[in-house]
């Protein structure tokens, strides 16, 4: 996390794996891995998006993440 003029922001590059590339975790890690986002943050920056939020693949299927959604509404 970093604060900029006030603003706490947090990122994380990860994502549900998809296909090759870094970064991609297990879907049985999905828990763990969204329950390191900081506590009162007002920016969150995310590489792969939460369930049913503009998640929806090539195969027309939502592909989001259940526990990113969950820490974020």
């Amino acid at each position: 996390m970093v604060e900029v003029e006030g603003l706490k922001i947090f990122g994380s590059p990860y994502t549900q794996h998809y296909s090759k590339g870094a970064f991609q975790y297990p879907k049985t890690d999905d828990e763990l891995i969204w329950s390191t986002i900081p506590e009162n943050i007002d920016i969150l920056i995310t590489h792969g998006p939460p369930l049913n939020i503009l998640d929806v693949s090539r195969k027309n299927e939502n592909v989001g993440s259940p526990s990113l959604r969950k820490r974020v509404f």
